[in-house]
């Protein structure tokens, strides 16, 4: 079952719970999803570049982590919630 910690919601959000969410509770939590979703990608984007700049590699854990987070925030805020 996928889970995101809400900052905006001060708890963890479960998917197949996101039709309990309140309109603006879901606006909240998309909002910070959104966010979530451009800050992983700088954080991606300048370790890769660093990584070109020095020739020293990304750790791969870490960049599986990342990116495994920043899939969970999408498949979150695309998830359409009627």
């Amino acid at each position: 079952m996928l889970t995101f910690f809400s900052n905006s919601l001060s708890r963890h959000v479960q998917f197949d719970q996101l039709e309990a969410l309140d309109k603006e509770q879901l606006s909240a939590f998309h909002a910070e999803l959104c966010e979530t979703v451009g800050m992983l990608n700088t954080v991606i984007t300048d370790a890769k570049n660093k990584e070109r700049a020095s020739g020293v590699p990304v750790d791969p854990d870490w960049l599986h982590r990342v990116s495994t987070k920043k899939r969970i925030a999408l498949k979150f805020a695309t998830e359409e919630v009627s």
